[in-house]
C-alpha cells in the first residue's frame, strides 16, 4: 500500500472512530436516557456511581468505597443515621470479604422525584435519586442481591423548575435486597 492510501485508510479510521465515539456520547440510549452528554462524561449518573463503589470494593480499597458511600451532612431522623454509618461500615466489609467482582448486573432501577411531593416517577431526567437493584457474584460465583440508593449531595433535585441544574450524585445507602432502607426509607413497605 502506498503512503498515500495509508494516509486515507487512517484519516477514514480515525473519522469512523469519532462518529462512534460522537454518536455514543450524544445519542441517547436506554442506559443513558434522561442524561445529558456532560452527566455522561463525568461519571454523574447512577450506574456510574454504583460502578466506581463496586470497583472500589473488588479491589480491596475499603477507603474508597468509604469516600464513595457518603453519608448525609443533615442527620436522619430516629437514629437511622448512625445505624447508617454502622451499614456503611458492615456492608463494605462484608463486601470485600466475599470477594466481590466488579461486574455489576442492573436488575432494575426505580427513579424518584426528591422535591415538592416525593415520588416515583418515570422520567430519569427528572430524578433527584436512584434505587437501583443490582446483582453482584462473590469469589465462589454465587449471586449477591443488593440494592444501592443513588442521590443528588445537595438534597432534593428541582429539575426542570431549577433550569435542570448540574446533579452531583453520590451513593446513600447499600443494602441487601431483603433489608429496608436507612437513608431513603419512602417506598419502602
Amino acid at each position: 500500500m502506498s503512503l498515500s492510501r495509508w494516509k486515507i485508510a487512517s484519516v477514514v479510521a480515525l473519522a469512523l472512530v469519532t462518529l462512534y465515539a460522537a454518536g455514543w456520547f450524544f445519542l441517547p440510549s436506554d442506559g443513558s436516557r434522561g442524561f445529558s452528554p456532560w452527566d455522561r462524561l463525568t461519571g454523574e449518573t447512577p450506574s456510574a456511581k454504583v460502578a466506581a463503589y463496586v470497583g472500589a470494593v473488588a479491589r480491596g480499597d475499603e477507603a474508597t468505597a468509604l469516600r464513595l458511600w457518603e453519608l448525609p451532612s443533615t442527620n436522619l431522623p430516629d437514629g437511622r443515621a448512625a445505624a447508617l454509618g454502622r451499614r456503611r461500615m458492615d456492608v463494605t466489609r462484608a463486601l470485600i470479604a466475599a470477594g466481590v467482582r466488579s461486574d455489576v448486573t442492573i436488575r432494575s432501577v426505580e427513579w424518584w422525584r426528591t422535591c415538592c411531593e416525593p415520588g416515583v416517577i418515570a422520567d430519569p431526567g427528572e430524578a433527584g435519586g436512584a434505587r437501583l437493584q443490582i446483582q453482584l457474584v462473590d469469589r465462589q460465583g454465587s449471586a449477591l442481591r443488593y440494592v444501592v440508593d443513588v442521590f443528588d449531595r445537595d438534597g432534593a433535585y428541582w429539575g426542570a423548575a431549577a433550569g435542570n441544574p448540574a446533579r452531583h450524585r453520590v451513593v446513600r445507602d447499600v443494602y441487601p435486597a431483603d433489608q429496608p432502607p436507612l437513608f431513603w426509607t419512602l417506598g419502602h413497605s
